[in-house]
């Protein structure tokens, strides 16, 4: 039986965070898998677990496309870029919440958190408007399918409808002769080696984000709302001070990471501390462990709005550190700010019942039903 390594504390797994970008590897499993991918969504275990549908022509071309996501597409992820967005993503909820209160009950994940992170990656694809309920169909036929093979298989012959590829080939073509400031225009216009990215290569960089958009910020989502349903006193203070969110979020991130672990490979021998990780060895990464060492966090069964300073490892670090945690941050925090402000009195409903995550690498509801109150 081959052996299998882990890290489990903060020491270990922040010096493995802080090491050169080519280090670590996913699992052998995936191996296939281009690790700029890793690069720009590093913390998504999501990837880790059902990464086998992004196989990718990538591989060998790792360290440039860490450079060109550097260079080129972290921009559209700043703070300040995604500023522009607040108006819409809070009038985007505030929809989802008045539907939700037409069918009696809100499941926060599928009427909230999912179409909330969809459509934020198709506004920054630059994808119009108008064609996002379409794509909502294709996305929800995926989600239908995923779970009942409970697995995620081959992206285009069963994932994804023939009529999305065409689509997206489509939509290549027209921001090609026509783009814009937008995610889609950037990649269409990347030189990788003073060559642009081919039509798959750009496909498949699109379907990376939509997929990696998801899981993870619903995740976060639910998990911060099930906090908030256990904790009265601290959801007390939240509803008289919604300055307090930012700190609460970093709090959810750190007690109930949405990813608890993520599965790497050691491309060389790797000293960490007194242990040696060996090339080719599998690697478990128990991120949600590290977030839990009493060596760093005291009290760190508790949850502690207070915590100060609270260096979690949730979104990474580094050059590990994901790109999407800014987005994913201001998508949570208009969720909660809204359900506060709206429905200060929401419950746990009854029916259809509270369903977890099967996944074994993500940590929180996959289903939390509300009962809004005013």
């Amino acid at each position: 039986m081959r052996s299998c390594g882990v890290l489990a504390h903060w020491f270990m797994i922040s010096a493995w965070m802080s090491g050169p970008s080519t280090t670590m590897q996913l699992h052998a499993e995936f191996s296939q898998t281009p690790l700029i991918f890793l690069r720009i969504f590093p913390a998504c275990g999501f990837l880790a677990f059902c990464i086998r549908i992004c196989i990718s022509v990538f591989y060998t071309k790792t360290l440039q496309f860490i450079r060109l996501y550097v260079e080129v597409f972290s921009v559209f992820f700043t703070p300040s870029f995604l500023s522009c967005f607040t108006g819409f993503i809070d009038t985007f909820v505030q929809k989802c919440f008045e539907r939700s209160t037409d069918r009696g009950y809100c499941d926060i994940v599928e009427h909230v958190a999912s179409p909330l992170a969809l459509t934020c990656a198709l506004m920054l694809l630059g994808f119009p408007e108008a064609e996002w309920p379409q794509i909502g169909r294709w996305w929800n036929l995926r989600k239908a399918y995923s779970r009942t093979r409970q697995q995620y298989t081959s992206l285009f012959s069963e994932l994804w409808s023939v009529d999305f590829d065409v689509y997206l080939r489509s939509k290549i073509d027209e921001k090609f002769h026509q783009p814009g400031d937008d995610v889609l225009s950037a990649i269409i216009q990347t030189r990788l080696d003073s060559a642009p990215l081919n039509e798959q290569e750009i496909i498949e960089f699109v379907i990376l984000i939509l997929v990696a958009s998801q899981d993870t910020t619903a995740q976060l989502v639910a998990n911060s709302v099930l906090c908030l349903l256990q904790y009265e006193k601290v959801r007390d203070r939240l509803s008289r001070d919604l300055g307090l969110l930012k700190p609460f979020l970093e709090e959810v991130l750190r007690y109930t990471s949405p990813v608890q672990g993520v599965s790497r490979v050691p491309t060389c021998d790797v000293a960490i501390d007194r242990a040696i990780l060996h090339a080719g060895q599998e690697v478990i990464v128990w991120i949600g462990s590290a977030n839990r060492d009493e060596s760093i966090f005291e009290r760190a069964a508790e949850f502690d709005l207070d915590r100060k300073p609270n260096p979690h490892l949730a979104f990474g670090m580094g050059i590990h550190y994901c790109l999407g945690a800014a987005l994913s941050s201001l998508a949570t925090q208009a969720v909660l700010r809204q359900l506060l402000q709206s429905f200060p009195h929401f419950q746990l409903a009854n029916r259809p019942p509270l369903r977890w995550s099967s996944n074994p690498f993500l940590s929180g509801p996959a289903q939390l039903p509300l009962q809004l109150t005013e």
